[in-house]
């Protein structure tokens, strides 16, 4: 009789062990990295793989997902249609699925096609990739060729995958504001929360699987209204994990929606997220640890990743950085403090505004682009930027990095820099976009050189600046004349957006870009700036004017210099000169406030009557 009760105590015993172990009574344990936003930094990911490893030594269980924007960052990218460099790199570190971020459009649809043409003859192993919400008929006909090149990758609306014991489902879904910073995308997609309903429905009645993921390009954001993930999370509760792209967010802990998690680790490969789970009663999933694993320099490559590296470097030296007389890992300039994004901001414009005046060539367009006349300004918004300059040297593969986005009308990397002309009262417009908007959105800080503007915070949206000056020559400044056309130097998307601010702020503001003849610009790749290799660049600009200068230095604080703010409270200030929307505005409160002042005239009279 002992032994029995002592060997039920010990049979219980060993249940309740198992239970809190996560093995036994068929409770199962899902082990999952993941990363996202990675833009094109292999080499960071060449440290991530060794992270990987280590974890697949510990449990060769674990599962690697990744949420999109794998692309556009870094010198890797001039490869990006050629041979597939980011996918192929996801693939050798082991990479399960991933999806399409806004960047991966980037090269618009035949660059898209390329990449994925070029990743599947790679005869590499690459991630699959799962994309849910693309909507093929409301899509313009060039998307015809990403659903082809998706089709011949092999690409799904979602995917199982089974590691041990777990099988996950895992869809991809791609946001709204994605799709918003996606200009040159062709592709239509449908509602983010209704596809994911119907693919979670679809899911549980075709596959018997364990846990649903979701690899979401579409982000979270404080503010509950326009965080994407989270919206999606309480909406579809049958989602199980959403590792969350797009909006570049490090979450320390995971945001809990019912039964839902969503997790970020931040962008350019800097973390690996690593999340561990429990299947509980009923099948949905409780934390079991959840972390974000550094990926510093002091970790070691990985020797296989590296060396694939290495090939790529060579292949961007002698085929895409050779038209420029460059190397990647050439030293341009030395720096001598490192710098924020705004002093980054600032030697972009200051360089730019340089390269032109040295590189412009004649073109067929010399009428429009004004080649030849002096460069008033240039403009970099804070939107481009993607890196800052250390102490230290200066390479060519830094500069890159800091302004890498977009592709011009050549096909080639880097959006190009065009030559529009704005009058002044334009200029006094681009000012006020920048004080009124700059505070609420960092990414539409603007970074000028030869143009400086006071304002006061204190005054009304879009009537903020008080003045503004345009350099002169020896350091001198004269203020800006409202009727005259100015030369800016700016890269064509921002050019673009420009022409656009009319219909964004209804037609408060108005901004208008000419060509040299003050037509307004119906086609901006006529406004491009040609130097002898052909369309002047934004990043090589920069690299050439650093290269002239060999030195950074003098840029420390330079944004206060160039935007001074005067808080002031004293009536002239708040109301003297006001722009056309105040007048408007003011207009308004005037006659509200007369309404208001007869009205209670009118009862006071009336009383008296009665």
């Amino acid at each position: 009789m002992k032994s029995k009760v002592l060997f039920a105590i010990f049979f219980l015993a060993s249940l309740h062990a198992e239970s809190l172990s996560g093995e036994g009574l068929g409770r199962k344990t899902a082990d999952i990295l993941f990363t996202h936003d990675v833009h094109s930094q292999l080499d960071s990911e060449a440290r991530a793989a060794t992270i990987i490893e280590n974890e697949r030594r510990k449990n060769p269980y674990v599962f690697l997902f990744d949420a999109g924007d794998f692309s556009m960052g870094t010198l890797y990218q001039m490869l990006y249609k050629t041979e597939a460099a980011e996918l192929r790199i996801l693939g050798m570190i082991g990479t399960d699925v991933t999806t399409l971020g806004n960047h991966e459009f980037d090269f618009g649809s035949d660059g898209l096609h390329d990449m994925l043409e070029a990743a599947k003859k790679s005869g590499e192993t690459v991630p699959r990739i799962v994309l849910s919400n693309a909507d093929w008929d409301k899509s313009k006909p060039g998307a015809a060729a990403v659903k082809q090149a998706l089709n011949d990758y092999g690409a799904t609306s979602y995917t199982v995958v089974r590691k041990g014991d777990v099988n996950i489902a895992v869809f991809g879904i791609f946001g709204k504001d994605a799709l918003f910073c996606a200009p040159t995308c062709e592709v239509a997609f449908d509602d983010r929360v209704e596809s994911a309903g119907k693919t979670v429905a679809d899911i549980k009645a075709k596959e018997k699987v364990d846990m649903i993921v979701c690899v979401s390009h579409s982000g979270t954001n404080a503010k509950k209204s326009k965080s994407e993930d989270e919206i999606l999370a309480e909406k579809v509760p049958g989602i199980d994990l959403i590792i969350s792209g797009h909006s570049h967010t490090t979450l320390a802990v995971p945001i809990v929606h019912g039964h839902t998690y969503i997790v970020s680790c931040g962008a350019y490969a800097e973390n690996v997220g690593h999340i561990e789970l429990a299947q509980g009663v009923g099948g949905r999933w409780n934390l079991i640890r959840y972390g974000l694993i550094p990926v510093t320099e002091n970790t070691a490559e990985n020797s296989d990743v590296r060396a694939e590296l290495d090939m790529f470097n060579r292949d961007i030296n002698s085929s895409c950085l050779s038209r420029y007389g460059l190397r990647g890992s050439e030293v341009v300039a030395q720096n001598e403090h490192t710098l924020s994004d705004a002093d980054t901001g600032y030697v972009a414009a200051d360089c730019m505004r340089t390269a032109v005046g040295q590189l412009e060539v004649p073109s067929d367009n010399d009428n429009l682009t004004g080649r030849g006349k002096p460069v008033d300004f240039a403009c970099v918004p804070s939107g481009l930027l993607r890196g800052t300059y250390s102490a230290g040297s200066v390479t060519v593969k830094d500069v890159f990095r800091s302004f890498s986005l977009g592709i011009g009308p050549d096909g080639l990397t880097g959006y190009s820099l065009v030559s529009i002309w704005l009058t002044g009262k334009d200029m006094k417009s681009v000012a006020e976009l920048d004080a009124t908007l700059s505070p609420l959105m960092d990414t539409v800080h603007l970074y000028i050189s030869g143009f400086a503007f006071t304002y006061n915070p204190y005054r009304l949206i879009f009537d903020k600046v008080e003045d503004d000056m345009i350099a002169g020559s020896c350091g001198t400044t004269a203020p800006v004349d409202e009727n005259r056309l100015y030369r800016c130097i700016i890269d064509i998307y921002t050019a673009r957006m420009l022409s656009g601010v009319i219909g964004v702020t209804k037609g408060i503001v108005s901004i208008v870009p000419r060509d040299a003849m003050g037509n307004p610009v119906a086609d901006f790749t006529k406004q491009i700036v040609y130097t002898k290799t052909g369309e002047l660049k934004g990043w090589y600009a920069i690299a050439y004017a650093l290269r002239e200068k060999k030195v950074i230095s003098g840029y420390s604080g330079i944004r206060g210099k160039m935007k001074q703010i005067h808080k002031s409270l004293n009536p002239v200030s708040v109301f003297s000169h006001p722009s056309r929307f105040a007048v408007i505005v003011y207009s308004i409160l005037i006659v509200v406030l007369l309404a208001v002042v007869l009205l209670v005239v009118f009862l006071r009279h009336r009383k008296t009557k009665l």
